[in-house]
């Protein structure tokens, strides 16, 4: 099977089946008790509306669903020491926080004493590189369309470079750097995918990886292939599920649901991140939301415990 191909098993078919759905979770159910602990977590931007209206709040509201971590979705925002302690208050932990090529290019030194004072372990670089120009219709609310449109082969040329030469820096400042995809990643220039160009360009002890399995699944490929293809490079992951029916595309299109509520087949996908030696998990959900977003995480997170239970501990 040649990478990018959906598999009926672990995709549970990309229009999705009720029957699939049903052998799914009553296998859940049947699961015997055990599987591993994987300090869950949710990736703020899941809730950042709620973070506005009520930050500390909101953390004690996730960190009462068993939540573990919490990854921010920018280095901005309160003074680090407000922010952590509102997260140490609610009983959590960060590790991870998104940041912008643009942002490290600005002031690295600022965005290093600031992740080491709320106790961020690793970077996390969302999105490719681009050029002035792009970047300025980017930042002026055009974000998705250039990204869609606008990210050519230099682009991840270019970003591989940046990645290597910022994960060198932080990790002499006692930091980690990853590149975390979109479905934007998974585009063909000829022969190239940009992904794994990028994967290929970028040196293992300085570039890790998080891998944002619903924006894989909204390009049509299957998350299992990449985590055993690249085992150990993978820090973390984005638990993140995709509607039945959804359109495959390279646009910066999806459609999110709760995890579990959609087509993905978790236990196959959990374990193999397990295998490889991912240890960060991180529910995430796009808007627009059917529900609160809240109550979808609280939803994710129950499915999620059910599926870690079927889990084997690598040895």
């Amino acid at each position: 099977m040649g990478i990018g191909m959906l598999t009926r098993r672990r995709l549970l078919q990309a229009a999705g089946t009720t029957l699939a759905m049903h052998v799914l979770n009553s296998a859940l159910r049947a699961a015997p008790a055990g599987g591993v602990d994987l300090k869950l977590g949710v990736q703020l931007w899941t809730v950042k509306d709620e973070l506005q209206r009520d930050y500390a709040g909101t953390l004690r509201r996730l960190a009462h669903m068993g939540l573990r971590r919490v990854e921010l979705y920018e280095l901005g925002g309160p003074p680090a020491a407000q922010t952590k302690r509102a997260i140490q208050a609610a009983g959590l932990e960060c590790i991870s926080a998104h940041v912008r090529l643009w942002e490290l290019e600005a002031d690295l030194h600022e965005k290093i004493e600031r992740a080491q004072e709320i106790g961020i372990r690793t970077l996390v670089v969302p999105v490719p590189w681009m050029p002035p120009d792009s970047l300025r219709r980017a930042l002026n609310g055009d974000m998705l369309r250039v990204l869609a449109e606008e990210t050519t082969l230099d682009n991840w040329k270019r970003t591989a470079e940046l990645l290597n030469s910022y994960g060198e820096q932080l990790h002499k400042a006692g930091l980690a750097l990853a590149y975390h995809n979109h479905n934007i990643d998974f585009r063909r220039f000829g022969d190239d995918v940009a992904y794994d160009l990028l994967v290929a360009s970028t040196d293992a002890t300085y570039v890790r990886l998080e891998l944002d399995c619903g924006w894989v699944a909204s390009a049509g490929l299957d998350p299992v292939i990449y985590l055993e293809r690249w085992p150990h490079r993978y820090m973390g992951l984005h638990v993140k599920d995709v509607q039945a029916g959804f359109i495959p595309n390279v646009a910066m299109q999806t459609a999110p649901t709760e995890v579990g509520s959609g087509v993905m087949h978790w236990p196959e996908i959990l374990q193999a991140a397990y295998t490889a030696g991912v240890r960060q998990y991180y529910i995430e959900q796009e808007g627009p939301f059917i529900r609160p977003p809240l109550e979808a995480v609280q939803i994710s997170v129950d499915y999620v415990r059910s599926a870690a239970q079927q889990l084997k501990s690598a040895s």
